[in-house]
């Protein structure tokens, strides 16, 4: 487990995308955070926040949080077996839209809070944990008719939920976003349910 599998590009991808925001927003910065963050009350009319949101971060801490997040994640995933070249990428793709949006939802209808801002990569870190954790519960073999084959896996069901515990219990700190991180976690088991 400790080589480079043939599917670790898709890993590679996402972090290169997070370091290389990091430089251009923190080092150089080229981009102002808040003109890509998630902020409820612009969602609709500025749907790129939808993207970008997930790639921007707080600081150097939060990106170093996030990418322990993907490695955990690279883990847990091969743990179950996964020898197919698109799985976690394929989840990515599902839960990068969907966070926000139940987020959005959340923030106008529920909680009537249109100045909702937040960013970075651990609402889609928390959809993968739990998307993870039904899957070592429950097994998964498609996602979209794409066979992932994912095995179940007590062991993993054991450490993914200590994981997912220290997350939420970090999430009630001030200054993070506990419903950025509790949407991604409901993101993650709609997900898994499609």
């Amino acid at each position: 487990m400790n080589t480079i599998a043939k599917d670790d590009w898709q890993y590679i991808i996402i972090f290169l995308l997070l370091v290389f925001t990091y430089i251009y927003s923190d080092i150089f910065n080229l981009i102002n955070k808040l003109n890509f963050s998630y902020y409820s009350g612009v969602l609709l009319s500025q749907p790129y926040r939808i993207l970008t949101s997930h790639f921007i971060h707080h600081d150097f801490s939060h990106l170093l949080s996030n990418i322990f997040g993907i490695v955990v994640s690279r883990y847990f995933l091969k743990g179950l077996n996964s020898k197919k070249v698109f799985t976690f990428i394929m989840i990515i793709f599902v839960l990068i839209p969907l966070q926000p949006l139940i987020c959005y939802m959340l923030d106008i209808y529920l909680f009537d809070n249109k100045l909702s801002i937040s960013y970075g990569f651990s609402g889609i870190i928390f959809g993968l944990e739990s998307f993870i954790l039904l899957s070592s519960i429950l097994g998964k073999e498609k996602i979209f008719n794409y066979n992932i084959c994912l095995k179940k896996n007590r062991s993993i069901t054991r450490t993914c939920l200590a994981i997912i515990s220290m997350g939420f219990i970090y999430s009630l700190l001030p200054n993070i976003s506990f419903i950025g991180h509790s949407t991604g976690f409901i993101s993650g088991i709609i997900t898994f349910l499609l």
